[in-house]
């Protein structure tokens, strides 16, 4: 089923400048999964690189108040968390009705931290995002509050304490990556497909210079050569 809500991915500053900007310039990977899995289902899906926006620290309001999205999804490393905890602020501010949406390394080995510590972060994904972002997306159209403790692979407050679900189904094993149907591609065809709908500014001739070919191999939010921590249903 196709949702309406309006998707906005951010990747956020960093805390500190880099010597090297290359280091920290380039979107990571698992955004591009999380976000063309949404695109497939949903029209309304962006993607904004905003690595350097502390130097233009006044567009960050201007865009958002000219996106309005329903769902904010951050791209947290671990330096850059503070850029996102930044513009969440902003964006509740804005919109309090907005869901904001932490996930990956940094936000999945962080995540009691982060939900208990900031007010404006409703929901961290656990490792990769993919499906579970998008059961999460269908949870708040629908209005299933009820429902979202079911969805794998998330953090969330319970009783205003920070706990979390049972840890996803790997995204090699279910049907959003397998089935190679018409209707409903796998991973890497998605990729393809959707990934020219999601470029922004002077970020689009970037990336087009890279083989698109050698992102299906995996990666979501989470690499697979990182194990996720102790994290046990609570």
């Amino acid at each position: 089923s196709r949702y309406s809500m309006k998707i906005l991915f951010i990747y956020p500053y960093f805390l500190e400048e880099r010597v090297h900007v290359e280091e920290i310039r380039v979107l990571p990977q698992g955004i591009f999964f999380v976000a063309a899995l949404c695109r497939q289902h949903g029209p309304d899906v962006e993607i904004l690189n905003w690595y350097d926006i502390h130097r233009r620290p006044q567009e960050i309001r201007e865009a958002l108040k000219k996106t309005r999205p329903d769902i904010i999804g951050f791209s947290i490393l671990h330096a850059n968390r503070w850029g996102g905890i930044d513009i969440a602020k902003i964006a509740r501010e804005i919109d309090p009705a907005v869901h904001i949406v932490f996930g990956g390394i940094g936000a999945t080995y962080l995540w009691e931290h982060l939900l208990a510590n900031f007010v404006d972060i409703d929901y961290v994904v656990l490792g990769e995002g993919e499906v579970c972002f998008l059961e999460l997306i269908r949870c708040l159209e629908s209005g299933r509050a009820s429902d979202i403790p079911a969805v794998g692979g998330l953090a969330l407050r319970r009783d205003g304490k920070p706990g979390c679900t049972e840890p996803a189904q790997p995204v090699g094993r279910n049907r959003y990556r397998q089935d190679r149907s018409r209707d409903r591609p796998g991973r890497a065809h998605c990729l393809r497909r959707h990934l020219r709908h999601l470029f922004v500014g002077a970020f689009a001739g970037q990336l087009r210079r890279h083989r698109l070919r050698r992102l299906g191999g995996g990666g979501g939010l989470l690499p697979r050569t990182y194990p996720l921590p102790g994290i046990r249903p609570g």
